[in-house]
Parts: structure tokens; C-alpha cells; sequence
């Protein structure tokens, strides 16, 4: 991932969580990337997954743009017990795995 994307995907984060207190990310072993957002020091998160090729496949203005007319953050606020995919075809949410 380009700095530039990575920076279009957590400063959308940072927006839409105004009083964010940390985002961790990690590769997944299948082709994602997971974004654990903390909105409180509690240590209770949110999980937001990309597939690599929605990624790949955009300019960090449209990855923006993406995650903003599908309105990610708020299907992550809406079930914090989910968590959020976003592949090609859109933003779906999910059980959590294990």
C-alpha cells in the first residue's frame, strides 16, 4: 500500500472518530488489511478489513471517496460486535471471526 492510500484510509478513520485515541493495523493472512480502530483507551475497538485489491485498484481519492459514500464508519458504529468488510463490490458487515 502506498503511503498515500494508507493516508487516505486512516485520516478518513480520524474524521469520522473524532475523539479517536489509536488506530493498529495489521496485513491478515488472506489478502486484507485490518485496521483496529480504539475510539476510548478501554480497549474496546472496532475492526475495519480492506481486501489488497480494492486497494489496488484505486487512487487514494477514490479510496476516500469509497469509504465515504458507503458510508463505513457508520455500519462500524452501527454494530460494534461486527466488523466491516470492504472489497470491489462495497462495504458489507460481518461476524467478527475468533
Amino acid at each position: 500500500m502506498t503511503p498515500e492510500k494508507h493516508r487516505a484510509i486512516t485520516d478518513y478513520l480520524r474524521a469520522s472518530f473524532p475523539n479517536l485515541h489509536r488506530i493498529e493495523e495489521a496485513e491478515e493472512p488472506r489478502p486484507l488489511w485490518k485496521f483496529s480502530i480504539f475510539p476510548e483507551a478501554d480497549g474496546a475497538h472496532f475492526l475495519l478489513l480492506i481486501a489488497h485489491e480494492f486497494i489496488a485498484d484505486r487512487s487514494a481519492k477514490e479510496i476516500a471517496a469509497s469509504l465515504k459514500k458507503w458510508r463505513v464508519a457508520d455500519g462500524i458504529r452501527s454494530n460494534p460486535k461486527m466488523q466491516m468488510l470492504v472489497t470491489e463490490t462495497g462495504a458489507t458487515l460481518q461476524r467478527r471471526r475468533g
